[in-house]
């Protein structure tokens, strides 16, 4: 049996965190993470809690600005907080805020529980006029928890203070970065995320299993953390060690009974949540794969064949017969998937195996379940694109302390965006 000796790798510490990795850590990964000088209570609200706020408070004032301008001008009515809420009530918001009501209509059941859940829940004390409300004040706290995750994470990749600052500006400058903030359960998801991310680095594996089990509950994406936390506990365990698969080396790998018992945890959090959720749908409809019928049925989402959505996706890029809306949409959609597919390869031995695991497996899980029936093959894919939160760690690593020079580099990205919002506040398609 091959032994690990385990170092430690220190973290940022919420409560107290004193897990160790094994030393295949710094073997797999072609760099070498420091270790934080201080995990005083005093640095966490410093140098986390702060500048997340800071931040989170400054786009809500630009997005309440924007909402502003758009009941003042562009479709005027009088500015009360139920009118600003209505306004970001479009498409899927109202499916969330159904199912938040026990799932009346069968269709709902393709919205996971846990967001609509907590919308019943503060319903429940704001009454049930406010249940538009509940659902923004829900998504609002789960962005501030994605900044306290982005700054936190990249703090334990780099010592650099500014670093966490640089991964959510560009997590705020994703051009669809407002649907974190709308009645959608994207946020939510990749708060819980993150999190698993972060005590996954940490190595505080029930933690990051017990984050992953509630991202399972929120949204159907969440099944890619499942291969990459998997990933990220062997190379912890220094399974991926090349000495290990060389010269026959492996026939003697015989894992322990706790590691074996440990990466099931992290890996099965998610499938696990995902069956639970899947039996609740069977026990209320009397089929198992009800939610797959629901979404090929209604939403239009299909397994293809990898060439035939090659093909077709040529097909619609020459299609000059569609209108300039979807024509633009279908350019648009491409140039991010293939943009987004680029930098996850430039992140390859830059990063963490682990990042690069999720990136893979969110792009394939996406590419292979297209909507053939829509003009755009990728409709909604560039929304869930918003979960790239390992390329935010990545290119905010990158940025280190020159924040301000790309913040005015990426004015004209958060212009795009403001345009993008107020044609989703017009309910234009525009993902």
């Amino acid at each position: 049996m091959l032994e690990t000796q385990e170092q430690p790798l220190q973290a940022i510490d919420f409560s107290t965190i004193a897990e160790s990795s094994a030393p295949g850590i710094y073997h797999a990964y072609p760099y070498i993470i420091s270790t934080p000088q201080s995990s005083s209570k005093s640095l966490i609200w410093k140098s986390v809690i702060v500048p997340a706020l800071e931040l989170w408070a400054i786009s809500r004032i630009v997005y309440v600005a924007i909402t502003l301008v758009y009941l003042r001008f562009i479709r005027p009515e009088s500015i009360t907080l139920q009118s600003m809420a209505a306004t970001w009530n479009k498409w899927d918001a109202n499916w969330y805020l159904t199912a938040s009501k026990g799932y009346p209509v069968t269709n709902s059941l393709a919205f996971f529980p846990l967001y609509p859940a907590l919308i019943a829940g503060l319903t429940h004390f704001l009454g049930a006029s406010n249940r538009v409300i509940a659902s923004l004040i829900i998504t609002n706290i789960a962005v501030f928890g994605i900044f306290i995750g982005l700054i936190a994470l990249a703090r334990l990749e780099s010592q650099n203070k500014n670093s966490g600052r640089g991964a959510v500006l560009i997590a705020l400058a994703y051009p669809l970065a407002f649907y974190l903030t709308a009645p959608y359960s994207e946020s939510l998801f990749i708060c819980f995320a993150v999190f698993a991310f972060y005590f996954a680095r940490a190595r505080r594996w029930k933690t990051a299993a017990l984050f992953a089990f509630a991202a399972g509950f929120t949204h159907p994406t969440s099944i890619v953390l499942a291969p990459a936390l998997f990933a990220e506990y062997a190379s912890a365990q220094g399974w991926f060690r090349a000495e290990l698969w060389r010269h026959g080396a492996w026939k003697y790998f015989r894992p322990s009974v706790s590691q074996i018992k440990t990466a099931a945890l992290v890996t099965g959090a998610v499938p696990a949540a995902l069956a639970l959720y899947n039996t609740y749908i069977w026990r209320k409809t009397g089929s198992f794969f009800e939610y797959s019928a629901i979404q090929h049925n209604n939403w239009g989402h299909r397994m293809l064949n990898p060439l035939d959505i090659v093909f077709t996706q040529i097909q619609r890029i020459f299609n000059f017969s569609l209108d300039l809306h979807w024509h633009t949409l279908v350019l648009w959609n491409n140039v991010t998937i293939y943009l987004i597919l680029l930098l996850t390869i430039l992140m390859i031995r830059r990063m963490p195996m682990s990042y690069s695991v999720f990136m893979f497996s969110l792009i394939i899980l996406l590419f292979l379940t297209p909507i053939p029936g829509r003009p755009d093959l990728y409709s909604s894919t560039v929304r869930l694109f918003v979960a790239s939160f390992p390329l935010y760690i990545w290119l905010g690593l990158k940025i280190k302390d020159r924040i301000m020079r790309p913040a005015l580099l990426l004015i004209p990205v958060f212009a795009l965006q403001a345009f993008l919002l107020i044609e989703f506040f017009l309910r234009v398609w525009v993902e």
